[in-house]
């Protein structure tokens, strides 16, 4: 049967021997589909689609077993990926595979879990302690996947992005003071307000990993090794892109 003929077959209506419990003429082959394998999702079924990271991170922790996955949730439809989205975008996204938006999104995850647990996506617990335990075994997941693979450059960009995000919020903890319960605000601030604090780093970050050692976002990371800290207008220049698709200057 040619391409023209399936194309122009009224759905609904099989030819002789076909449909349900029928087999295919002997000596043919079925035509590929291009519709995904997995009838209940939507995803595409082209070679450079990718997984959903959160749902990854999820089935990883389950597998672990323990308190953690007790805790762990089907990350909501709506959950924000944003994070994997940018990264999924770029071009070391290819090369690297799914686990580097895995290790992004992980790493993400164990940042809200340390000061903004009420966003987490995955991971879901009023205990606080559990929360903290939650968030260290997400930045050491993040951190496996991409060294398992042998991507050493990505392991030292996700480095880097850990040890800004904790300074970002280590300068407002000590503005506000510490924690004390009962008070929302306390430690890194309203979770609303935590949660958007390194909004600016990630968008960075994501460009850092998915451009490679010697990108702009990548080069302005480091400035952590060294106890720099660049502010937000320049982690916003360095994740933007220009019109050729190129890293801003």
């Amino acid at each position: 049967m040619t391409d023209d003929a399936l194309r122009e077959r009224p759905t609904g209506h099989p030819t002789a021997g076909e449909g349900p419990g029928s087999a295919p003429d002997p000596g043919t082959t079925a035509p590929a589909s291009d519709a995904p394998t997995d009838a209940g999702t939507d995803a595409p079924a082209d070679a450079t689609a990718h997984a959903d990271a959160l749902s990854a991170i999820a089935a990883a922790i389950r597998a672990e077993g323990g308190l953690l996955a007790d805790v762990t949730a089907d990350p909501a439809p709506d959950a924000d990926r944003s994070l994997q989205a940018a990264v999924d975008a770029t071009p070391r996204a290819a090369v690297v595979g799914p686990d580097l938006a895995l290790a992004a999104e992980a790493t993400r995850e164990a940042e809200l879990l340390h000061h903004a647990p009420e966003h987490a996506r995955v991971l879901c617990t009023d205990d606080r302690d559990l929360a903290l335990l939650a968030g260290d075994r997400l930045y050491a997941l993040g951190l496996e996947r991409l060294a398992a693979g042998g991507w050493t450059a990505e392991v030292a960009i996700l480095a880097d992005i850990v040890a800004l995000a904790a300074r970002i919020h280590a300068d407002t903890a000590w503005e506000i003071g510490p924690a004390t319960p009962g008070v929302v605000a306390g430690g890194t601030g309203a979770p609303d307000d935590a949660a958007a604090r390194t909004e600016p780093l990630w968008r960075a970050a994501a460009q850092a990993l998915g451009g490679g050692p010697e990108h702009p976002a990548t080069v302005l990371l480091q400035a952590a090794r060294t106890g720099r800290m660049p502010d937000s207008a320049a982690l916003l220049q360095a994740a933007r892109p220009v019109p050729d698709g190129s890293p801003a200057p």
